[in-house]
């Protein structure tokens, strides 16, 4: 194997970075006391064939390629040292200039994630024949439970295919995607008994939810 870093993800928010690194510890260069760039890196056990990696690197630094060189170097070594297939990182657009080097040097745009905000209004169900049924109501249909389960982890693996997810037992990845699901709020979209659709909606503050995996 002679190249272990081809992909680039264009996932997470950039302003998410620093509340990533406050629970890592990163690798600074450059200056101790005042450093030009940093990296910091960490292993996901659902996606474990890649090594994830935060770098940035100082845009108005004279040793920013240099910087940018050494910071590829070591994260390309410590993946070979774990025994992992790729590297991947992750921005937010626009792409800031270390990231946009990364592009330059056999990474890879391997999906870009939108997060629009949405105002939610009250509507009715189109078909006469359609039910919503809430994330308890689904819970207590095992049958159900069970198909959508398999249909989710079907489409997440089918959506991840340049990082690979862990194989999971039907119980162990029904336990995951329901976890944080609010129980009382809707999830499934059924007409004529079929199962048509599916939306898991999680709190992420008091005032709003996160959904995922239409």
């Amino acid at each position: 194997m002679t190249t272990i870093y081809p992909l680039l993800h264009q996932l997470a928010k950039t302003r998410e970075l620093p509340q990533q690194l406050e629970h890592r510890h990163p690798t600074l260069y450059g200056d101790p006391h005042q450093p030009q760039g940093l990296v910091t890196t960490w292993t996901n056990a659902l996606h474990p064939h890649a090594l994830y990696f935060a770098g940035y690197v100082d845009p108005t630094s004279s040793n920013f390629t240099s910087i940018s060189q050494q910071i590829l170097t070591d994260v390309t070594q410590q993946a070979l040292s774990g025994h992992h297939q790729s590297l991947i990182t992750r921005d937010f657009a626009p792409q800031h200039p270390f990231n946009l080097w990364l592009t330059k040097h056999e990474f890879h745009l391997i999906r870009t994630t939108y997060l629009p905000q949405l105002t939610l209004t009250t509507t009715g169900l189109p078909d006469a024949h359609a039910t919503v049924l809430s994330a308890a109501q689904v819970l207590a249909n095992p049958k159900l439970c069970q198909q959508l389960s398999a249909w989710a982890y079907q489409d997440y693996a089918q959506t991840h295919l340049n990082n690979p997810v862990i194989s999971q037992s039907p119980e162990a990845w029904q336990a995951r995607i329901f976890r944080d699901q609010i129980l009382e709020a809707p999830l499934a979209l059924m007409v004529n008994e079929h199962l048509e659709a599916w939306l898991f909606s999680f709190a992420d503050s008091p005032t709003s939810v996160a959904i995922a995996w239409p």
